[in-house]
């Protein structure tokens, strides 16, 4: 069996979503376990939501962040966070 994943996934728009739903589909087919928490901009739309989506990310094993001409709402704290951890030797998910 392949290692189980946990990844969070920030897309602007969503357009891209079903794309991945169906690729998350066929690694689950294949054996992999895969844990997926995904947001769009729109869901994010206060504070205290990016604050707990950023939470989320810091748990996961990779940040995939899909911006469209612009860098949506989750961008700079999640990438803020992440090297805030890594200047204190924290654990950090990868991120792209």
């Amino acid at each position: 069996m392949k290692k189980h994943w946990t990844f969070c996934y920030f897309g602007s728009g969503g357009l891209d979503l079903p794309v991945m739903g169906q690729a998350v589909t066929r690694y689950r087919q294949q054996g992999g376990g895969l844990t997926v928490i995904a947001r769009t901009a729109t869901q994010l739309f206060d504070d205290a939501r990016v604050r707990a989506f950023v939470e989320e990310a810091m748990k996961t094993d990779a940040v995939f962040i899909h911006i469209h001409g612009g860098k949506g709402p989750a961008f700079d704290p999640v990438v803020e966070e992440i090297a805030a951890r890594r200047a204190h030797g924290k654990k950090t998910p990868s991120y792209a």
